[in-house]
Formats: C-alpha cells, sequence, structure tokens
C-alpha cells in the first residue's frame, strides 16, 4: 500500500499510527464529517449496505442475521456481472476476471430462499415420520454444491439459531420460509 485515505475517527489510534510511523507508507486524514472525501469507499459502503438490507428484507430474516446476509449477497454479488459496466472492459463479473470462466448463474441463490432439507437415518418405529424439515438458506458451503440452512420453525419457538450445512437438500425457488 502506498497511499491511505482514513477518517479522523479513533479506530486509526494506537497501532496502526505507531506502524504508520514506521513505513514509508503516505496517510493522508481527511476531514471530519466529510464523506464525500472518501467517495468512492463510501459509495461502496452504501451498495453494500442497500445489497444486506434488501436481501433481509425479501427473506424476511431479522436483522441479527446481517452478517449472513452480507457473506451471501457479496458471493453472488462476486458472479454476476455488472448490469451497467463503467467501461467496455468491466463486462466479466470479478469471479470471470480471476477464474476466466463463468460462473453457471442458476447455481446463485437468494438470501433465505426456501429448501427441503433431508435427514439421514430414521428412528424405530418412524416410517411414517417425516424425512426432512423445511429450512432456508442462508449461505454457501465451502464444499460446491453445500449450503448454510436454519430451520426457521426453531427460529420461532426458541430464538435459538442453528446452522446446518448440507448437499442434502431439494430447493424450493421462490419461496421464503421466514416470511411466513
Amino acid at each position: 500500500m502506498e497511499n491511505a485515505r482514513i477518517d479522523p475517527g479513533t479506530k486509526y489510534r494506537g497501532n496502526f499510527e505507531r506502524t504508520q510511523k514506521d513505513s514509508e507508507e503516505k496517510v493522508t486524514r481527511t476531514l471530519p464529517r466529510r464523506h464525500t472525501h472518501n467517495s468512492q469507499e463510501e459509495r461502496w459502503h452504501r451498495t453494500l449496505e442497500e445489497g444486506v438490507r434488501a436481501a433481509l428484507l425479501q427473506a424476511g430474516a431479522p436483522t441479527r442475521f446481517w452478517s449472513l446476509a452480507l457473506t451471501h449477497w457479496i458471493f453472488n454479488y462476486n458472479r454476476v456481472a455488472p448490469a451497467q459496466p463503467n467501461d467496455a472492459n468491466e463486462t466479466k463479473s470479478p469471479y470471470d476476471k480471476r477464474f476466466n470462466e463463468t460462473y453457471p448463474q442458476e447455481k446463485l441463490i437468494p438470501f433465505g430462499t426456501g429448501c427441503i432439507v433431508l435427514q439421514d437415518g430414521l428412528k424405530t418405529g418412524a416410517k411414517f415420520n417425516a424425512r426432512g424439515y423445511v429450512g432456508a438458506i442462508v449461505g454457501y458451503g465451502p464444499f460446491w454444491g453445500s449450503y448454510r440452512v436454519v430451520d426457521p420453525s426453531r427460529l420461532n419457538e426458541t430464538g435459538k439459531v442453528t446452522i446446518a450445512l448440507t448437499r442434502d437438500l431439494r430447493i424450493r425457488k421462490g419461496t421464503f420460509p421466514m416470511r411466513e
């Protein structure tokens, strides 16, 4: 990093200042309450905030899911080409640029989309019990085709959040069980 523009907040005091003094980096402090001095960064923060807010509203998810919505939204954002590119070179998504291939768009799922999570193992005498439960996708898993899923019925009953990581599910596009 050659140059850094930072606001005058206290988060850049202490270790940051000591490290910066020892390096040859140029640090410029902007004026207080002047968001126009960091307009590109502030615009990106606004885009993130609007994307997360839209994801939470569409899913009907509580605001405590904001961090999950953020990571999910960024995953999708990085795999979709810009709708209105600034120039002719910006017709590819960040994923396309890095891996030199287009991400399959049908694999992208909106935050909070409904699914049926299949459960393993039936208990004795439970022949006619449900073999799965209705879940809501709150993120992508670390393995190809895996998802992070929350059970909205347990969320409404107990208020506790348990996130399952699974590939064993059927996606129900257009449904958002956290709304119900």
